[in-house]
C-alpha cells in the first residue's frame, strides 16, 4: 500500500514487520523482493526472490518468483522480458518439429537477452543432448540452478548426456536421483536398468527390464537390451571358476 504511494520508508518499515512475524511466508518474501528492487537494493532483492523460490518450489507465486528473480539478475525489465517469452515460445515449437539446430539459436538469442533463464538453458541442453553434443549440453545444464523447478529431468538429462558418452558411473548418480523421484517412468526405470547392466549390477537391471517388458512393453529397445543382459549373464556365469 506504502510503496503504491511512493512512501517507500514506510513501505520498507511494513514489510520488515511482517517479515518479523511470517519469516517463511512466501508472499511476504516477494513482496519484499519487489520493495528493494523499487528502492534500487538489487542485492536484497535477489536475497527475497530466492527465498521466496526456496519456502514454495513448487507453487506458482515460485513461478512468478523465479520471473522476477530472471528479470532483476539479467538488468531487463518486464516488457523486455515478455517479449523475449514470445522468442522462447518459438524455440519450443522449433523443438517440437525436431528443428533442434534452429531451436538451439533461437535460444541463444533468448538467452542473449535474459542470460540467468534458468528454462532456456535447460531446453538448450535438452537440444544439444538430442544432437549428441554431449559436451556442450553438460555446459548448458551447468547454467541451471539448483532452485530450478524440475530438478529430475535436469538430473535425468545429465544422466543421459554422461550415458550417450558411454560413462555410465557418472550416469549412475543422476540416474537413481530421478528414478528414485520417478519410480514409475518408463523412460527413467528403463535408463536406470541400462545404467545398471553396464555397471555389471546384472540382478537388479534384470528386475527393471522385468518390470518394463509388463508396464511399458513398446519401451525403445528393450529386446536388445535384455538380449544383451542374457549374455552378460551367461557370461559372467561361465567365467565362475576359472581361477587365474
Amino acid at each position: 500500500y506504502y510503496s503504491q504511494l511512493g512512501d517507500l520508508i514506510k513501505a520498507r518499515e511494513s514489510i520488515i514487520d511482517a517479515l518479523n512475524s511470517n519469516p517463511e511466508d512466501p508472499q511476504v518474501n516477494l513482496y519484499a523482493a519487489r520493495l528493494y528492487y523499487q528502492m534500487k537494493d538489487k542485492e536484497n532483492a535477489q536475497r527475497f526472490a530466492r527465498t521466496t523460490i526456496d519456502l514454495a518450489p513448487s507453487s506458482m507465486i515460485s513461478e512468478e518468483a523465479r520471473y522476477f528473480y530472471s528479470r532483476i539478475m539479467s538488468g531487463i525489465t518486464e516488457e523486455e522480458q515478455m517479449l523475449n517469452r514470445d522468442l522462447f515460445l518459438e524455440a519450443i515449437n522449433k523443438m517440437k518439429k525436431r528443428d533442434m539446430e534452429s531451436a538451439i539459436n533461437v535460444l541463444e538469442s533468448v538467452l542473449t537477452i535474459e542470460p540467468y533463464y534458468w528454462r532456456a538453458w535447460f531446453l538448450k541442453g535438452v537440444g544439444l543432448r538430442t544432437l549428441a553434443r554431449y559436451e556442450e549440453a553438460l555446459t548448458a545444464f551447468d547454467k541451471v540452478d539448483e532452485l530450478f523447478e524440475d530438478q529430475v529431468s535436469l538430473h535425468h538429462e545429465i544422466g543421459k548426456c554422461h550415458m550417450g558418452m558411454e560413462n555410465f558411473q557418472k550416469a549412475f548418480g543422476h540416474i537413481l536421483y530421478a528414478f528414485k523421484n520417478r519410480p514409475q517412468e518408463p523412460e527413467i526405470m528403463g535408463n536406470m536398468a541400462i545404467v545398471y547392466m553396464y555397471l555389471g549390477r546384472l540382478e537388479e537391471s534384470e528386475v527393471l527390464f522385468t518390470q518394463l517388458k509388463k508396464t511399458a512393453p513398446g519401451f525403445r529397445n528393450i529386446d536388445v537390451y535384455m538380449n544383451e543382459l542374457k549374455k552378460l549373464k551367461k557370461r559372467k556365469k561361465s567365467s565362475r571358476g576359472n581361477g587365474c
